[in-house]
């Protein structure tokens, strides 16, 4: 008899303790299905952020971009502007009819040295620098453009 007690005692604590360690399964798979749909909504958020700072970023690139080329037209403008007016006034003050071999001879009589002629030459060399630099500025915006205008045929 007791052998037999002993063993309903013993099947009876066994099937507890598969109970227990059942439910302790299942607790703990509740417990990582939770983590897991929190970490999953953590990480969907995170995702957003990183998609809105991205296309954000993007956008302020194009923007700084558009800037810097306003930028760079007005300084050219203000640039070359200045000079040339520093050339014209260097012109006006010279007498149209010295050379620039008469000053480097020293043969002028109205006042044009080589000193007055190499001013005004460096200054000319730099309006035509700037006039090139622009030149090849806008060869570049025209070659944007018809990129930009060949992108948007080949989308229809």
């Amino acid at each position: 008899d007791r052998s037999g007690a002993s063993s309903e005692a013993g099947d009876s604590a066994s099937v507890s303790n598969d109970s227990g360690a059942t439910m302790s399964l299942d607790n703990a798979r509740i417990l990582l299905i939770e983590r897991l749909c929190s970490l999953q909504k953590v990480l969907a958020k995170r995702q957003e952020k990183i998609e809105f700072y991205e296309s954000h970023v993007s956008t302020l690139t194009r923007d700084v971009t558009k800037k810097s080329k306003i930028i760079q037209t007005l300084l050219l403008r203000v640039e070359t502007g200045e000079r040339t007016k520093l050339a014209s006034e260097a012109y006006k003050r010279s007498a149209p009819s010295a050379s620039l071999a008469d000053s480097f001879w020293g043969t002028s009589s109205n006042g044009m040295t080589l000193k007055l002629s190499t001013e005004i030459n460096e200054k000319l060399q730099q309006v035509l620098e700037d006039t090139l630099f622009k030149n090849i500025t806008l060869k570049e915006n025209i070659k944007t453009l018809g990129d930009e205008i060949d992108r948007l045929n080949a989308k229809k």
